[in-house]
């Protein structure tokens, strides 16, 4: 599976639009298309209609507490039984693929983040390892980040084979993706270093 973060260090430029629509043109030509929502505010999700409730049964298919329970040694990392299918938004176009939601929930993706901080360095890569296990059920992950470099948006570009960032014509979010990409040239030549 190929991974595509969508990242931004400032918030209202578009990522988590732009990580839909992209999704799902990419599944109406016929890929199977996971869309993983790293953002707190869980706007992807909502987006294709997976909303899930605070205290409600699904708390336990939302990233953030998968990302935790896994940290935790609770769990083991297995993507499939978490994601939500919305293949059903494809119905009425011939040839399309598939389209599954990876889908955050607030508080447990704000607690998914403070373990990050504490985490050892290596744990900042279990997004990646999560997503092997979907590997055979689908050819591209695109992954909405949160608008900063923090931990869980480290955790999602060390995720990513390319990352895709967006800017407005305004000096913050033209400064915001040189920080960005500072963020991940860093992170590449660690990886490089590492393997």
């Amino acid at each position: 599976m190929w991974v595509l973060a969508v990242a931004s260090q400032k918030g209202g430029v578009g990522k988590t639009t732009t990580t839909v629509n992209l999704a799902a043109r990419l599944a109406l030509a016929g890929q199977r298309v996971l869309v993983v929502d790293l953002e707190p505010q869980a706007q992807a999700g909502t987006a294709l209609g997976v909303n899930f409730a605070a205290n409600g049964p699904d708390v336990a298919h939302s990233l953030g507490w998968l990302m935790q329970s896994t940290l935790q040694g609770v769990s083991e990392p297995e993507v499939l039984p978490h994601v939500q299918d919305v293949t059903h938004l494809l119905e009425q176009f011939e040839g399309a693929g598939s389209l599954g939601v990876l889908a955050s929930l607030e508080h447990t993706m704000t607690r998914a983040q403070e373990m990050f901080v504490t985490a050892p360095k290596e744990h900042m890569a279990i997004l990646r390892q999560l997503l092997s296990t979907a590997a055979s059920a689908y050819d591209i992950a695109v992954i909405d980040t949160p608008p900063a470099v923090s931990s869980l948006n480290m955790v999602g570009l060390l995720a990513a084979d390319a990352v895709i960032t967006l800017v407005n014509p305004e000096y913050a979010t033209v400064k915001g993706a040189r920080v960005l990409r500072s963020a991940v040239q860093s992170l590449a030549n660690s990886e490089a270093q590492r393997g």
